[in-house]
């Protein structure tokens, strides 16, 4: 409708879930993933092995980011001629400054940003943001999986953490929101 606003949204998955997915749904098709031994091999390697991947898919690196149209992972700005020649702590603030960007343009963006595991509670965000009652909002629970069984990687405590330090501006979008 003429001078309607259009809301914009988009729905996220949680960075670990995401990659942790990703590693066993793609498992034998990316080369970054049928290299490791299993996924808590992939996660302690995790430098060694995002490299691995030569067909330019984001699967290893940064699949949200891909998602919402910006680059795998933030190497592109080794390219430039300023982050060449900066030092490495510049450098590190060089990649926190694009994050940052990045996250802004998303918030400038974006009217609501939901998270796939914290589904339900996203849907009632949704619901209040666009002042729909009860009855207009529905959702099934169709192809429902198992719960999945706890898996040595999940054991495996200091994993989430590694992917926390990583400068994914999709976990840093989380973080930061």
């Amino acid at each position: 409708t003429k001078g309607r606003k259009t809301y914009k949204f988009t729905i996220l998955r949680e960075p670990y879930n995401l990659l942790k997915s990703d590693y066993y749904y793609m498992r034998y098709l990316q080369n970054c993933f049928k290299e490791s031994k299993d996924f808590k091999t992939f996660l302690d390697n995790y430098q060694y092995y995002k490299n691995r991947d030569h067909n330019g898919l984001p699967f290893c690196q940064n699949s949200v980011a891909f998602d919402l149209g910006y680059k795998k992972n933030l190497d592109y700005l080794k390219k430039e001629w300023a982050y060449k020649q900066s030092s490495e702590e510049n450098q590190k603030r060089m990649q926190k400054n694009e994050i940052k960007r990045i996250v802004k343009e998303l918030d400038d963006n974006l009217d609501l940003v939901l998270i796939l595991e914290h589904y339900w509670e996203s849907i009632v965000f949704l619901q209040r943001d666009l002042n729909l009652e009860d009855s207009d909002v529905i959702a099934f629970r169709l192809n429902r999986a198992l719960p999945p069984e706890n898996s040595a990687a999940d054991s495996y405590i200091p994993e989430k953490n590694i992917i926390g330090r990583w400068p994914f501006p999709n976990f840093k979008h989380l973080q930061l929101s």
